[in-house]
């Protein structure tokens, strides 16, 4: 529960997600990955440390070990229990504002989706979807989620 960005400071985020975070100092980074071996997804929850709060950020992600390119774009079937709606839905409930959606700038004509960015004050929420698979069709227009990303932009400790 990120009540403001100032809440993005390592010892809250360890509290509030009750992970076993590893540090990787030379990357400034925390972490943790659990590989979900029957699917071949990864979950990936990292956060960022920075002595600027503004540039301190969190984010949880999924990659497939059978395309760590995301070339493919396998199946998320196993990782898409919570769907772009459901975050969707849950960031609006807590107040923040979804903002227009961003495209590759070379290929917006043909739709190429990057993300999607919600706020609150200075806290700013990044959603990068991914369709659920290739087919069948309600799997093709099914938008689960790959990336979230979480950035205070306060400047103040």
């Amino acid at each position: 529960s990120l009540g403001t960005g100032k809440n993005l400071k390592i010892d809250d985020v360890a509290a509030e997600t009750k992970l076993p975070l590893t540090h990787i100092p030379d990357l400034q980074e925390y972490r943790f990955r659990m590989y979900l071996p029957d699917s071949g997804w990864f979950y990936h929850f990292a956060y960022f440390d920075n002595p600027k709060p503004a540039l301190r950020s969190v984010r949880y992600s999924f990659a497939n070990i059978d395309d760590i390119s995301a070339v493919k774009m396998l199946d998320m079937t196993p990782v898409c229990g919570l769907d772009l709606g459901y975050y969707r839905a849950a960031l609006l409930k807590m107040g923040f504002i979804e903002g227009p959606p961003h495209y590759d700038v070379f290929e917006e004509k043909r739709g190429r989706l990057l993300g999607y960015q919600f706020s609150r004050g200075a806290t700013l929420v990044s959603i990068r979807p991914q369709r659920e698979g290739n087919s069948p069709d309600i799997k093709i227009s099914h938008e689960c989620v790959n990336e979230i990303s979480v950035t205070s932009g306060d400047e103040a400790p």
